[in-house]
């Protein structure tokens, strides 16, 4: 039996990617939630998704220098977004499958431990720590994580070249 697959941010850079390769295989059925469907920090939208197995919860505003400008709106999206998430996961009976972002600051030493101190040194760096610790209490709560992954850089064909140095 097909395992029905939900993925939200499925029009962001890692979300079409998954969406293509998940698309190529039988056992998966797939659904997905972009930004043209609604706000993920809006319980409305969540309640209009179908229902799935599993939710790959890819979605997140996360370019860091809008996050200096817009605090608010990350902290919204990424950790409320993050909160509806888990509350579709619920209602659902769903698993989530969690990814967040690179949260350690600047490392003490490589490679770097997955046990080493969070640190978030801008506004987007916080609002996925939230979404994290909000993850990790909900794990305590029953739903199930089966992965909390941290990216540190995705690239690839189709990725923008942004000099963020100056």
């Amino acid at each position: 039996m097909p395992t029905s697959v939900l993925i939200s941010g499925a029009g962001g850079f890692v979300g079409k990617r998954l969406l293509a390769r998940l698309s190529r295989d039988e056992h998966f059925i797939i659904s997905t939630l972009n930004r043209t469907q609604g706000d993920i920090a809006e319980a409305e939208t969540w309640r209009n998704c179908e229902k799935a197995d599993v939710l790959v919860h890819l979605a997140a505003r996360s370019f860091v220098p809008d996050s200096w400008d817009t605090p608010g709106t990350f902290v919204a999206t990424n950790a409320a977004g993050t909160v509806n998430a888990l509350e579709y996961c619920k209602r659902n009976g769903a698993r989530m499958v969690y990814i967040s972002s690179y949260l350690y600051g600047a490392p003490e030493s490589l490679p770097i431990p997955e046990s080493a101190p969070l640190k978030a040194s801008n506004p987007y760096m916080l609002s996925k720590l939230m979404a994290e610790q909000i993850a990790g209490v909900q794990k305590v709560g029953g739903i199930t994580l089966p992965v909390d992954y941290k990216e540190i850089l995705v690239t690839g064909d189709g990725s923008l070249r942004l000099n963020l140095s100056g």
